[in-house]
C-alpha cells in the first residue's frame, strides 16, 4: 500500500472484524467454533466498500507519489488487553471506534490534499 496511514487503518479494522466476530462469539459460545466465519451480505457489502476504497486511495497516492515517510518513533504496535469478567465484550467496541477514527483521519487527510491544491 506503501502507505503508513492507509495500511494502519487497513489492519484497524481487520483487527476490530476479527475480534467481534471471531473471537468474542467463540467465547460465548463454544459450538462457534465448530462453524467457518462467514459474512452475511450486510457485511459483505461493508467490507468490499471499504477494500475498494483504500485500493483507490492507495492507487490514487502511488499516482501523485504521495508516499508515507515514517517519522522516527512513529511505529507503533496495536495491542488489546482483554479485561478479566463481562468487560471483554466491550473489547470489540472499543476496536471498533479505534479503526472508524482511523478511518475518518484517513478521509480527512485526503480532503486536506485535495482542498490544498
Amino acid at each position: 500500500m506503501h502507505s503508513y496511514d492507509l495500511f494502519s487503518a487497513w489492519l484497524k479494522q481487520g483487527n476490530s472484524i476479527y475480534f467481534g466476530s471471531v473471537v468474542v462469539p467463540s467465547i460465548l459460545n463454544k459450538k462457534r467454533l465448530k462453524n467457518p466465519l462467514t459474512f452475511n451480505w450486510i457485511e459483505r457489502i461493508g467490507t468490499e466498500y471499504f477494500i475498494s476504497r483504500f485500493r483507490k486511495i492507495a492507487a490514487r497516492r502511488l499516482k501523485q507519489n504521495r508516499v508515507s515517510i515514517i517519522e522516527q518513533n512513529e511505529l507503533s504496535y496495536s495491542s488489546v488487553r482483554v479485561p478479566a469478567g463481562f468487560h471483554f465484550v466491550l473489547v470489540p467496541v472499543y476496536l471498533f471506534f479505534k479503526a472508524i477514527w482511523a478511518y475518518l483521519r484517513l478521509e480527512f487527510s485526503e480532503l486536506k490534499y485535495i482542498l490544498r491544491k
